[in-house]
């Protein structure tokens, strides 16, 4: 046997694990801004109607109707956020299993042997990270979709208050 036996499947499959990190990291930076984004929007709605509206003005029911649902539909996309940096459990190489490959059981290995051992350590934490990372996935994209709406909805409010104090015509 070859010293290059399963080194293909053994480096496709490490570079799996490597893109998968990569992928989560992604991922929680994304949801990180996502919750940012999302509270400052609400924010700016907040400062930007006053403005718009002065101290001694109410909001109309329309008005404050889509005020409200933007704001709904931005707590949403922040809620997402805190979802898509949620820590999900997933299995890496226990420290009592990383010693056993230093003690005299594993040591010995051929070098086969050993890429065959880390190899499906690798689809260990492979198998459970994934899962992980789509509910990530899912929770980016229904918040990014949310903070849009959100944002229309704002738009909305704004047009609606400016129509009911004249400010449009």
């Amino acid at each position: 046997m070859s010293s290059e036996q399963g080194s293909v499947y053994a480096s496709f499959i490490e570079s799996q694990v490597k893109a998968e990190m990569e992928r989560k990291t992604n991922l929680d930076e994304r949801g990180s801004r996502l919750q940012q984004a999302s509270s400052l929007t609400v924010g700016l709605f907040v400062a930007a109607l006053g403005m718009l509206l002065g101290k001694d003005q109410r909001m109309t029911e329309p008005g404050l109707g889509f005020f409200v649902s933007s704001v709904v539909f931005l707590m949403l996309a922040f809620l997402s956020g805190v979802v898509a940096t949620r820590l999900f459990k997933y299995k890496v190489a226990t420290p009592v299993t990383l010693m056993a490959m230093l003690g005299e059981a594993h040591w010995t290995d051929t070098e086969i042997t050993s890429k065959n051992n880390t190899a499906w350590l690798n689809v260990e934490t492979l198998q459970h990270l994934r899962p992980g990372n789509n509910v990530k996935a899912l929770a980016l994209l229904c918040g990014v979709v949310a903070q849009g709406i959100g944002v229309i909805l704002g738009i909305v409010t704004f047009v609606a208050v400016a129509k009911a104090g004249t400010i449009l015509g």
